[in-house]
């Protein structure tokens, strides 16, 4: 029983297939969702920063001061942080479709899928990262300085830590899979 549990998966990815039939609609479904969710952020936040008026009422609101008056540079500053913390997560969905591919080529249990989903982990633990450090940078940017006393909730929120453990979920997934797809291939090729 043993043996047949470490033996090569080879699994059958042709049109109409079994495995397409069980997994080909969840795997095109979280492409089209992760696909709609990065254009639509990505719309959205240049929508807001195209506004520089808007942006200036926004965080100057949020921060309760007037920054009516910030330089093109702290208005560049901080819409360059946004935008590199968005392009961290659309790094992140790109990694996704690929691994979603290679699902529905049939490369489930395989090395590559693993390496894949190692990488959609380590981007979206590193898109977290950014998000959490990139608020911060725009204060600092905007103001000068960091006042965690009234704004504490807006550096470090409950949601940041769901993103870490979901990133650290995926990447335990990827270690577990790619030693198991490894054990499976070593033991192939000694039977």
């Amino acid at each position: 029983m043993a043996s047949s549990l470490l033996s090569p998966v080879t699994l059958d990815a042709a049109p109409g297939s079994p495995l397409l039939r069980k997994i080909g609609w969840l795997c095109h479904a979280i492409r089209i969702l992760a696909a709609i969710w990065v254009l639509w952020a990505g719309v959205l936040l240049v929508q807001q920063w195209a506004d520089r008026a808007h942006v200036a009422d926004l965080y100057g609101r949020f921060f309760h001061a007037d920054l009516g008056a910030m330089s093109q540079v702290q208005y560049l500053g901080a819409a360059g942080l946004v935008f590199v913390d968005w392009a961290v997560a659309a790094l992140m969905v790109a990694a996704l479709w690929r691994l979603f591919r290679a699902y529905l080529a049939g490369h489930v249990f395989t090395v590559d899928a693993a390496v894949w989903l190692r990488r959609v982990g380590s981007l979206g633990l590193l898109a977290t990262a950014i998000d959490i450090l990139t608020r911060p940078l725009v204060a600092l940017i905007f103001l000068g300085h960091l006042d965690t006393g009234h704004w504490g909730a807006f550096f470090l929120a409950p949601r940041d830590m769901l993103h870490v453990i979901f990133a650290v979920f995926v990447l335990s997934l990827a270690h577990i899979f790619k030693a198991a797809a490894e054990l499976a291939d070593d033991h192939a090729q000694i039977v």
